[in-house]
């Protein structure tokens, strides 16, 4: 059997199961079936419930009619349609039609080129060694003038346009 002042000892199945309530009478025993000891003493707060009082229900309430004389207008005989038929009217009219649809017309204007040559330095000057020279340095080295090349190129003179 354990009391309220030893709740040190107090086994862990018993509080998976909720067996004990808060705040526990004085003189509090039940017994244990498991043998798990709790190492810390257990904890206890203080929650709000809400708990149902009173179902919901629907209420009825009777409403008593209303008795009155009065004048009524009533349908004696209900509408109704009539079928007339009319002769179809023709007429002559003058319309104008769409032939060609409209559009917007493209032409393309070919670019204006002329030729123009320039002349471009092809080798700078410069002196080579003669092969098999033997010789003083005069005699051997060979003086190559710069060399340029007549170089034709087409530059647009009016550009290419769709008008």
């Amino acid at each position: 059997m354990i009391t309220r002042d030893k709740l040190q000892t107090i086994h862990t199945c018993v509080w998976l199961f909720g067996i004990l309530t808060w705040p526990l009478p004085a003189m509090a025993t039940f017994t244990t079936a498991c043998k798990a000891e709790v190492l810390q003493p257990a904890t206890f707060q203080l929650r709000e419930k809400r708990v149902m009082v009173t179902e919901s229900s629907v209420s009825y309430t009777n409403i008593p009619s209303e008795m009155a004389w009065r004048d009524m207008v009533v349908q004696v005989e209900p509408a109704r349609h009539q079928q007339e038929i009319e002769p179809a009217i023709y007429e002559e009219v003058d319309e104008v039609i769409e032939v060609e649809r409209a559009r917007t017309e493209l032409r393309a204007e070919a670019a204006q080129y002329t030729s123009t040559t320039r002349r471009v330095k092809k080798q700078d000057a410069h002196q080579t060694w003669r092969t098999n020279c033997i010789g003083t340095v005069q005699d051997c080295l060979e003086k190559i003038p710069e060399q340029y090349d007549d170089l034709t190129v087409q530059v647009v003179e009016k550009p290419a346009r769709i008008i």
